[in-house]
């Protein structure tokens, strides 16, 4: 290993595994000594590369990297925020590794700068200084070149494309044309925004924004843009619809000079992780979908009835074909099919489904094909079905690859040669940081757990809880069927600036934000504490799929071999969520749980890197696993661990509590009365048992409750008496 590689530990010391060992007393019963014990360790690791490493290096190069860590310092100082030399450091060398001539053209670069880290500052400082090189033309060497930048959020790609514009005018002043072009896509938003010009549209399908599926499409920028992006020299787009062009991004490579001069967009530069894993979910559902799609097919003529019902027949035959293999597996919760067939849908489908549909649901196709010529895992889940495994190709020849993802050493989706990561001192210990850890049994906060028609108290309870406990600046993120809940319990408004809690601003009423809906996001930035309700945690099919697609040789994996889904079963046996004799999903999914949960911590005050302020974190029920992989993401972090249970939980799980006739019962009444009703006042123990009917055996056996206790000690409610003898009195008081 050279001086510009180095071998870098995520991850030290996992224990993935352990089992103890069993004995047996001297009369033969057997026993578990928890002292004996052998246990599976292993460390995470990545290989990290120097700029000089990745590129090869020239002063024309360290000039433009110059430049561009000049403007991002320049972006900074503005702000009046702090930069760390690694921050300094890290805008110099990304922009070395990005704008040199590769020495491993089919390596792509992964820049794991931490949120907060100025991502998107580096990218608007780079693409501003590449900017400012074309506008040189002849004067630079870098006057040819243009990018193609991707991100998750829209909004974002619109301020680049503004700033931009903002800073440097028209790249042609005569054509009035841009040096950046936004390629757009259909969002919720895009009527609003003015992109859209179909009101009825209110969710997307494939296929939809065309000549075919839409009156309007002729007037709407979606039918233009592929046309006028090619004399800007950088192209904005979303990762979905990266994602959705796939190998033809080759078509957006080529970009046209003032001169009339093709030239060649050789970057792309990817903010957030893209799509990775390439499975596909295979079930009854989308058979329904592509028969419903045939359906819709317009019949006007002999032809293309005929034509409709030899779809019709095709896809029905292949259904068959697909409900016979999923009859054959429907014994195992798990195991691997090996493909059978040479050919799916014969040449004539698929060009009578290009003609008629188009490209709705090709994707669906394709899956179908490698479903029975490949094979697939099969997951006998709640609503069975198949899951086809593999991964994207990112190898676009002639193109540079860029990924700016900050989890990505610890996310084992990249665990492939493929990827190379680029050396960023981004090392931070925080000491402020302090993760509050519930662990009783009852505070579990998993979907189940959580579900509104089995434990709706439960969402109340955990509104209560925060209402009662903060009041500054809190982070508060849960399950996307439980924020509507959970958000009218804690009593939200718009544009209240007083409330505490803040909103996800990406929503038309005041709701907290849902799992999968911040990644990016900077709009909690001021939060001092963070609540996450659950765990954004995929089934274990998923994990499963995804684990098999990344780390197992397919080829090996789908050879036919005797009573292989019998074998594969056994090899892939789940109890609980973890599988038995498969390590490799168990360590997958808990690596990808922890990415998930970092990114949220990323959320709040902490993503200012330079900041200090203390952080503290809430946390339910969460694997042990998980907990000792994001102890070592946040080094000298605090843990407090907390076995109780709060009076808001152990109130409402007795309150909650639903009675044949839909009134409250003995011990309901008396809780609410003792909480909410009694204003404190002197009143004898024999007046409180007439009340609400309660026995001397129950009154005992009620006031031994905690809930009852908890409540009693809030409100400082003492038992005292009066009177001697036969008029001895006991009674409560409030004092």
């Amino acid at each position: 290993m050279d001086g510009g590689a180095k071998q870098k530990t995520i991850i030290e010391d996992f224990e993935y595994k352990r089992e103890y060992k069993e004995l047996k007393h001297a009369d033969g019963t057997k026993y578990i000594d928890g002292g004996n014990f052998s246990s599976w360790i292993r460390n995470i690791e990545v290989l990290t590369l120097k700029p000089n490493h990745i590129v090869k290096m020239n002063d024309d190069i360290k000039a433009f990297a110059q430049e561009t860590q000049d403007k991002f310092k320049e972006l900074f100082d503005v702000r009046n925020s702090k930069l760390t030399d690694g921050q300094v450091k890290f805008s110099y060398d990304a922009s070395l590794s990005i704008i040199g001539e590769v020495k491993n053209p089919d390596k792509i670069t992964v820049i794991p700068a931490k949120a907060g880290f100025g991502k998107s500052s580096y990218i608007y400082s780079f693409m501003r200084t590449l900017c400012n090189h074309i506008n040189k033309g002849d004067l630079s060497k870098f006057a040819t070149k243009g990018a193609i930048i991707v991100t998750d959020k829209i909004e974002v790609l619109r301020e680049f494309e503004k700033d931009i514009f903002e800073d440097m005018g028209y790249y042609n002043e005569k054509n009035k044309t841009k040096y950046s072009y936004m390629l757009e896509s259909w969002n919720k938003n895009s009527f609003k925004d003015g992109i859209c010009k179909n009101e009825a549209v209110t969710s997307y399908e494939y296929g939809m924004c065309s000549s075919k599926e839409c009156p309007f499409y002729k007037n709407c920028k979606m039918s233009y843009q592929k046309f006028q992006q090619i004399y800007s020299p950088i192209l904005l787009m979303t990762n979905a619809r990266f994602k959705q062009y796939g190998d033809q991004i080759e078509e957006y490579k080529k970009w046209v000079d003032k001169a009339g001069k093709e030239q060649v967009r050789e970057i792309i530069i990817i903010d957030e992780k893209p799509a990775i894993i390439d499975d596909f979910r295979i079930d009854t559902q989308l058979f329904s979908d592509l028969k419903k799609t045939i359906e819709e097919i317009d019949t006007n003529g002999d032809e293309a009835r005929n034509i409709k019902e030899q779809l019709l027949v095709e896809l029905h035959k292949v259904e068959t074909d697909f409900l016979r293999l999923r009859q054959s597996v429907a014994t195992y919760r798990n195991c691997i099919c090996s493909g059978s067939k040479g050919t799916v849908f014969n040449e004539e489908f698929r060009k009578h489904w290009k003609n008629y549909i188009g490209f709705k649901h090709q994707d669906a196709l394709d899956a179908i094909e490698k479903l029975f010529i490949q094979g697939a895992l099969w997951c006998n889940a709640n609503t069975p079905f198949f899951k086809t495994l593999g991964v994207k190709d990112f190898y676009y020849p002639g193109f540079k690859t860029y990924i700016f993802d900050a989890t990505s050493e610890l996310d084992p989706d990249y665990d492939n040669e493929r990827f190379q990561f680029l050396d960023i001192e981004d090392y931070k210990n925080y000491e402020n940081v302090t993760f509050h850890i519930f662990k009783n049994e009852a505070m579990n906060m998993s979907k189940s757990a959580m579900s509104a028609k089995k434990h709706y108290w439960k969402n109340k309870a955990v509104a209560e809880w925060i209402l009662n406990n903060f009041r500054e600046k809190t982070y508060v993120v849960s399950y996307k069927n439980n924020v509507d809940i959970i958000s009218n319990f804690l009593k939200l408004k718009a544009n209240d600036e007083k409330q505490f809690i803040i909103l996800d601003k990406g929503e038309e009423k005041p709701l907290i934000p849902h799992f999968g809906d911040t990644k990016g996001s900077n709009e909690f930035k001021d939060a001092k504490y963070m609540i996450q309700i659950g765990w954004n945690r995929a089934p274990s099919d998923e994990y499963l799929a995804q684990c098999l697609s990344r780390k197992a040789n397919l080829n090996k994996v789908f050879e036919k071999r005797e009573n292989q889904e019998e074998k594969t079963a056994s090899l892939l046996e789940n109890d609980r969520g973890l599988f038995l004799n498969y390590d490799e999903a168990n360590i997958y999914m808990w690596r990808k749980m922890a990415v998930e949960f970092e990114q949220e911590v990323f959320r709040t005050s902490i993503r200012d890197f330079s900041a200090d302020n203390a952080v503290d974190i809430y946390i339910f029920k969460p694997s042990k696993k998980v907990i000792n992989l994001i102890s070592q993401r946040f080094r000298k972090c605090k843990f407090i661990e907390i076995n109780g249970v709060p009076i808001e939980f152990q109130e409402q799980k007795v309150l909650g509590r639903k009675t044949p006739s839909g009134e409250d019962n003995i011990i309901q009444r008396f809780i609410k009365w003792l909480r909410d009703d009694w204003d404190g006042s002197q009143i004898s123990i024999n007046e409180i048992k007439s009340n609400f009917k309660i026995s001397d055996k129950n009154w005992e056996k009620i006031n031994s409750k905690q809930v009852i206790k908890e409540i009693k000690k809030v409100r400082n409610v003492k038992r005292k008496r009066s009177g001697k003898g036969a008029n001895q009195v006991n009674y409560w008081i409030i004092e």
